[in-house]
């Protein structure tokens, strides 16, 4: 399976949105728990900013937001009527509402922060989601990533280990629960995605600035942010 074939609003996703936060939890060993909190922490966010998180699934990410920085005004969206369902179940005061990174439907420059956890790498291309995040920030707004990533440099063995649960102890447990087929797809999509190095490549020629990379677990997930290069830029920051 190849990146970009199956999208999380797909049926498949659908049909797990009702335990995929708790399914996410035992098949990363809570280390995907551990990466969004780390990712999350420090940004510095004031009350009366305007957050924006794309691919919001559950809202596991708006919720947290939150309580962290009290005040903020945040909004989730997905593709996934399923995934927004449980969203507003979990968190009835919260704002959501059904949308697509090809044209997010808000107007430009209204978010100081937009997000995107774990959910790029179901995209087929980088090149309208990021302009359209883009297009939604304010001219000093920031673009955080939270990606999972095929390791690189680290030690032969942890990548052994690592292939090895995502090829064949995530599908095997997702076929025990009866929904192989999303949790094969899921494994399958980190193995094939892009290197962070190509990752932060492909962000800076698409006109934006890194500001920040902080890799988690040896390089399995990495925390990325990013602003709209200034003209004329090479989108690098020194």
């Amino acid at each position: 399976m190849h990146r970009g074939e199956v999208s999380p609003g797909s049926p498949i996703f659908e049909e797990i949105a009702p335990f995929y936060d708790a399914a996410n939890l035992l098949l990363s060993l809570g280390q995907t728990t551990i990466w969004r909190t780390l990712a999350l922490k420090d940004l510095d966010l004031l009350p009366g900013d305007r957050v924006l998180d794309v691919g919001c699934g559950t809202g596991w990410v708006v919720r947290h937001l939150r309580r962290t920085y009290p005040g903020i005004r945040i909004e989730g969206m997905d593709i996934s009527p399923a995934m927004l369902h449980q969203a507003r179940l979990r968190d009835p005061t919260g704002h959501y509402f059904e949308g697509n990174l090809q044209a997010i439907p808000r107007g430009d420059r209204c978010y100081d922060l937009v997000t995107a956890v774990f959910i790029l790498r179901n995209l087929p291309d980088l090149r309208q989601p990021v302009k359209e995040m883009l297009r939604v920030l304010k001219p000093q707004g920031r673009l955080l990533v939270l990606e999972a990533f095929p390791l690189g440099e680290t030690p032969a063995w942890f990548r052994i280990l690592h292939r090895g649960w995502l090829r064949l102890v995530i599908p095997f447990i997702g076929w025990i629960f009866g929904h192989r087929e999303p949790y094969c797809y899921l494994g399958q999509s980190i193995l094939h995605y892009l290197t962070l190095t190509e990752f932060l490549h492909r962000l800076t020629a698409l006109g934006t600035a890194v500001e920040d990379c902080r890799t988690f677990s040896l390089g399995a997930a990495a925390r990325v942010i990013a602003r709209a290069a200034p003209p004329g830029s090479n989108g690098l920051r020194s």
